[in-house]
C-alpha cells in the first residue's frame, strides 16, 4: 500500500521556527512590543503572532525555517 504524501507547503508550514515581522509604516503592537516605522523583529519558539493597535501601519510578516 502506498502512503499518501502530503503537500509540500503543508510540510514545510510545519518546520516552521521563527518568524519576521518588518513594519514598513505607521506603528503597531507585535506581540505586545511596540513597533513603529522601519523597525523589524524576528520571533522564535511562537505559536502565534499578534499585531494589534496598527495605526496606519504596513506590516511584512515572513516565515523563517
Amino acid at each position: 500500500m502506498q502512503q499518501k504524501r502530503q503537500p509540500h507547503s503543508r510540510r514545510q508550514r510545519h518546520l516552521l521556527t521563527a518568524h519576521a515581522v518588518h513594519l514598513v509604516r505607521g506603528d503597531a503592537s507585535v506581540n505586545g512590543e511596540a513597533l513603529s516605522t522601519g523597525d523589524a523583529a524576528k520571533l522564535t519558539d511562537v505559536s502565534s503572532v499578534t499585531i494589534e493597535n496598527g495605526a496606519n501601519a504596513e506590516v511584512l510578516l515572513f516565515d523563517l525555517p
